[in-house]
């Protein structure tokens, strides 16, 4: 027997509807179970000429937003894709299956749903975004109802691209016209493409994830497939680690030049508990780092200041612009900490390198120090050969006042979903002249005050 009956009318939907869409308690699973059998059954004909008209007409009835229930049925398709894949269902094994009947089972399993509509939402999102074993960890507890909405939206705001149009570094301090760039988290990585006509002659550019709010394309408001899809993947090429053959050798490269215990390194292929940095995008490295250092931004300030105590405040900044001599600096991290009432800020300026060219293709960093009390390098610490060439590329800086700051992708994740930061090397506090200073709290105070540019006509 079909889950729902056929004799089922829209009438009788369209009240159940209101009437949880009206009262106090209600769970939002049935909502959108009512919602995908209105899809499946075809009830909204003839009276609407397609799905999207009946759900507009539902949420005035009920004085209700129509993405309260696109957001329902998003989050309800994604959970089921979510449950599917973590029991291995096989998608052969399912064709073999009667299609209804599996249908009939996916929709009984909304009622195990924990979770809250907008956490499934962020998690989605999350998953295109962050590092696997991030996404990983969050599903499992999004799945068991652990996580919070506020701690979801966190972690997506932490990995959400930036769709701001900026010029890269290099290019907005020397004047030079825009090359082709993609955006992380508003940090810039140049690509080298100039002209979009050559990229569609075969350069292939690595462009943001563009991904579809909710809402189907006009015409295809029967179709469920676009729920919880992407537009465009990034087509990120995974490298392979070396042979087996070669690890002993790395490993021994890589303590000797992180110059750790040998119990913060583990052995072997990255299949093991922690992450290589070759199973990311280029884009999730920045961002993961990024998001280390604000979550451990106690630790690793303490230990950097060799102070006895945390501070006692403390705010965390990420693109700041500080423009100095007709120049424009953008700082990757910074960090205002006051220890107490009784001793002055620091500022904590952190410059994020998530590979060797990045590294060697930064000219300016040296200004940066005029704007900071602390300055450090933050880099991935994993056994790849490319991560090890950054650290010693990083540890060759003459500069004995320049820190460098490890996120270690070989560790476990702690609760907080972040890696944690190892301090390679302390950095020495710097003798900064108080007024360039002065620019950088300037600059953080312009972005509190939000100005707003006078429209001349």
């Amino acid at each position: 027997m079909k889950y729902i009956q056929l004799e089922l009318q829209l009438e009788q939907v369209n009240n159940r509807i209101t009437e949880l869409l009206k009262g106090k308690d209600y769970h939002w699973t049935e909502i959108a179970k009512l919602a995908i059998i209105v899809q499946k059954e075809e009830l909204f004909k003839p009276r609407f000429t397609s799905f999207t008209a009946w759900v507009k007409d539902i949420a005035e009835q009920c004085d209700r937003q129509p993405s309260l229930i696109w957001r329902y049925i998003k989050a309800s398709r994604y959970y089921l894709q979510l449950v599917s894949v973590s029991n291995g269902e096989d998608e052969d094994e399912d064709e073999n299956q009667n299609e209804d009947e599996n249908d009939n089972l996916q929709l009984d399993r909304l009622e195990e749903i924990k979770a809250a509509p907008e956490a499934l939402e962020r998690l989605e999102k999350v998953q295109r975004q962050a590092p696997t074993t991030v996404f990983e960890t969050l599903r499992d507890k999004v799945l068991n109802g652990k996580a919070t909405v506020a701690e979801c939206r966190e972690i997506e705001k932490a990995y959400r691209p930036s769709l701001i149009s900026s010029r890269s570094r290099s290019e907005e301090e020397a004047g030079q016209p825009p090359s082709t760039f993609t955006t992380v988290n508003d940090k810039v990585l140049t690509e080298g493409l100039t002209d979009p006509l050559e990229q569609n002659q075969g350069q292939e550019q690595e462009s943001l994830v563009i991904t579809n709010r909710g809402r189907p394309k006009k015409g295809q408001e029967g179709s469920y497939s676009h729920l919880g899809q992407n537009k465009n993947k990034n087509k990120n090429k995974i490298v392979t680690d070396d042979d087996d053959d070669n690890d002993d050798s790395a490993e021994e490269t890589a303590r000797s030049a992180l110059r750790l215990p040998s119990t913060r390194l583990r052995a072997g292929r990255a299949s093991r508990s922690g992450l290589n940095t070759g199973e990311l995008a280029r884009n999730q490295i920045a961002p993961t780092i990024v998001r280390s250092l604000s979550v451990n931004l106690v630790d690793w300030t303490k230990s950097i200041a060799s102070m006895r105590y945390p501070a006692k405040y403390y705010q965390d900044h990420t693109e700041v612009r500080v423009n100095f001599q007709r120049q424009r600096f953008r700082l990757d991290f910074l960090a205002v900490v006051r220890w107490s009432f009784k001793r002055p800020k620091d500022i904590f300026v952190v410059e994020v390198k998530s590979c060797l060219q990045d590294f060697e293709s930064d000219q300016k960093w040296t200004n940066y120090l005029n704007f900071c009390h602390y300055f450090c390098f933050a880099i991935p610490l994993s056994l790849r050969v490319e991560d090890i060439d950054l650290l010693e590329a990083v540890q060759g800086i003459p500069d004995a006042r320049i820190g460098i700051l490890g996120i270690d992708f070989q560790a476990e994740i702690s609760e907080y979903l972040t890696y944690p930061v190892t301090v390679i090397k302390t950095a020495q506090k710097l003798e900064t002249k108080p007024n360039k200073i002065n620019l950088v709290y300037e600059t953080l105070y312009e972005r509190v005050v939000g100005w707003k540019e006078k429209d001349d006509d």
